[in-house]
């Protein structure tokens, strides 16, 4: 990869982080104080019954114990009524405690339910102690504000991942891996992967008209689709050309640096109101939107720059430049606006297309996923000059 391009990617990735990881503090920020609230309702649910225990009549109070000791005391009462059930029934007149029938049936009910009595209020009465005391100190304080940040944090991680995972297998949908066409693609692929050094991904077809080829997904789970479309309309040489731009998003990691570049620009569309009604929802909807743009503006920056980088790489793999312009140049013909499968802003970013998946320059310039695909033909025309004087 020449030096250039090199420093291209670096400066674009300085950027792209910059922007990301600000939005993702922004964001992290909304997710803990979602966080303290949450917990400030748990703890307020909480401390009302406990507080209503530890102000209910005990046996703890009278003795002047502590409520745990009773509290085992009651567990442990139980425990043994329930051992030896058997011989208390046969004591009784009858094989049941409710409704008592004797005199052991009834005195056995009453022990049963003083002992669950006690053993609710006790234990209620200790957790009231614990927790009211927990909080009273500075570090029982910090300790649960603590706790509630990595919490919420925790929380904030996973929503994201596990909204990434939906995204990417909503995008693979029904494509299968049946053969379709005379070229091995999966034979291809696994060349090409072996070539770069990075696990052989699967290779899937969609039943789509629309050409299409993208990846998702990295290491051993990475998936590599292409559409019958793209398939009937490229010649050999232009399909492994596309081919080998895929695999070379997966030896640059880059399904994986998208999908960590998407995560706080979904969490960030999903703050957005679809629909203000009053001036207050406005006021939010346009921070949002700010924020939300903002995001995608730092995504679009990184893709870019990690399209012109699986550019060179198919390039070298294949060792033509000349095919994968041709390829481009062909697909960019074709493919117009799509008239089916329309796919979100963020669903075209985890499908790491050839060409743009929302129009032929993949949306308003700042938030364009892609180079222009005419740039992409002419740099990878100069390629092919550099190596035939070469």
């Amino acid at each position: 990869m020449e030096l250039r391009l090199r420093l291209s990617l670096l400066a674009r990735m300085a950027l792209a982080a910059s922007i990301l990881l600000s939005l993702s503090l922004v964001l992290a920020v909304f997710a803990v104080i979602f966080g303290f609230l949450f917990a400030a309702m748990v703890l307020g649910f909480l401390i009302m019954p406990l507080e209503f225990a530890f102000d209910a009549p005990r046996l703890s109070t009278a003795l002047g114990v502590s409520p745990w000791l009773l509290s085992i005391g009651s567990l442990a009462a139980l425990t043994i009524v329930y051992y030896y059930s058997s011989r208390i029934v046969a004591r009784a007149s009858a094989d049941h405690l409710i409704p008592p029938s004797d005199f052991v049936s009834a005195g056995s009910l009453v022990v049963v339910l003083v002992c669950l009595y006690e053993l609710v209020i006790e234990t209620g009465a200790a957790l009231y102690t614990v927790v009211t005391g927990a909080l009273g100190t500075e570090w029982g304080f910090f300790g649960v504000i603590a706790v509630t940040i990595v919490l919420s944090l925790w929380a904030f991680v996973v929503a994201l991942r596990d909204q990434i995972r939906t995204l990417e297998d909503r995008t693979v949908g029904l494509a299968n891996a049946t053969r379709y066409s005379n070229v091995d693609l999966s034979g291809v692929v696994g060349r090409l992967a072996r070539q770069v050094g990075v696990p052989e991904p699967t290779v899937l077809i969609s039943s789509h008209d629309r050409p299409t080829a993208f990846t998702v997904g990295s290491g051993t789970t990475a998936k590599i689709v292409v559409s019958t479309g793209l398939v009937d309309l490229l010649s050999d040489a232009e399909l492994e050309a596309v081919l080998a731009h895929e695999v070379s998003h997966l030896a640059n990691g880059d399904s994986r640096i998208m999908a960590a570049a998407l995560a706080p620009v979904v969490f960030a569309e999903d703050l957005v109101d679809d629909s203000p009604d009053d001036i207050g929802d406005w006021v939010f909807w346009v921070g949002e939107m700010l924020l939300l743009r903002y995001g995608q503006f730092g995504a679009a920056v990184l893709s870019r720059g990690r399209e012109w980088a699986a550019d060179s790489g198919a390039a070298a793999l294949t060792g033509s430049p000349a095919a994968l312009a041709s390829a481009l140049a062909r697909l960019d013909d074709e493919r117009g606006v799509p008239s089916e499968d329309l796919r979100e802003w963020s669903e075209a970013f985890v499908a790491l297309d050839v060409l743009p998946t929302l129009s032929p320059e993949g949306t308003e310039w700042p938030f364009r996923t892609h180079p222009s695909t005419a740039e992409r033909i002419a740099r990878l025309q100069r390629l092919e000059a550099k190596q035939e004087r070469e």
